[in-house]
């Protein structure tokens, strides 16, 4: 017990204070102070302390069932936000809070092994509450909690993808909406100069928004181009090349420059 305290301490600030609130019987979810900045500005040490922990605890979610994943061992343990209302109508965030773990002794077989806590990451997630496009609403924080949002953030069928940012999330999958718009019009036929034909296209007609998994950003072609590249359920790496028409919402599929589609293995 006493060298798991010592090694608790190494834990970053905000995964201790997870732990301790836990270990306190708070419950994750709980209303917050709602302190203004000048009474945050005034606490103590220990009373900022305690309030910050308690403020952290309460926009994080209870934890899902804990599964192991491809690995030896229990790598990370996830712990969802309260989802929340993003500056684009129709696109909402949750930010996923993952206490990192490694094995605290090598006896024994991996999954006998005892963990130990040692960082912490988060993870940005976001799901749709209506079709694109999405727009650009403006930075109104005052209205951060959104009924729609916190529902979607309860919801067990909603549907998660993992994105850089709410402007690329927003802007990716305007994208991707025009392209497979394109594909089922079978007006989109462009692939990359390197590819030799462009078989990969047929399997986007049966595409839909919800079979998407993560984003990530990738070079364009050119200065006047954006490029995203979607991992697509089951197994499809997509990537799409559009003129950058400075982050309208409105994405023609005439604006698609290039597709690319593999299969690839989900290691995750």
């Amino acid at each position: 017990m006493r060298t798991f305290r010592r090694e608790a301490r190494k834990i970053a600030f905000w995964a201790v204070a997870a732990i301790a609130a836990f270990v306190a019987g708070s419950a994750p979810g709980a209303e917050p102070h709602q302190l203004t900045t000048q009474q945050m500005k005034a606490l103590s040490l220990n009373e900022a302390d305690r309030i910050v922990r308690d403020d952290l605890l309460s926009v994080l979610q209870s934890v899902d069932p804990i599964r192991q994943g491809r690995g030896l061992w229990l790598r990370d343990v996830g712990l969802p936000t309260r989802a929340f209302r993003t500056g684009y109508e129709g696109l909402c965030r949750r930010d996923v809070v993952r206490l990192r773990y490694t094995v605290a002794t090598h006896d024994g077989s991996y999954a006998d092994r005892p963990l130990r806590p040692y960082s912490i990451e988060a993870d940005a997630q976001f799901a749709l509450r209506r079709a694109p496009p999405l727009a650009w609403s403006g930075p109104e924080y005052t209205r951060v909690r959104e009924e729609d949002c916190e529902r979607l953030g309860v919801d067990a069928t909603a549907h998660w993808f993992d994105a850089p940012n709410d402007l690329e999330a927003a802007r990716a999958v305007n994208i991707l909406d025009a392209t497979l718009t394109g594909a089922r019009a079978g007006t989109l036929t462009p692939c990359l100069p390197d590819s030799m034909k462009c078989d990969g296209l047929s399997t986007m007609k049966a595409a839909k928004l919800r079979d998407l998994d993560r984003i990530s950003s990738c070079t364009g072609e050119s200065d006047h181009t954006v490029c995203y590249q979607y991992e697509l359920e089951p197994a499809r790496l997509v990537t799409v090349v559009a003129r950058d028409n400075g982050g309208a919402p409105y994405v023609s599929p005439d604006s698609v420059v290039s597709v690319k589609v593999a299969v690839f293995i989900n290691d995750r």
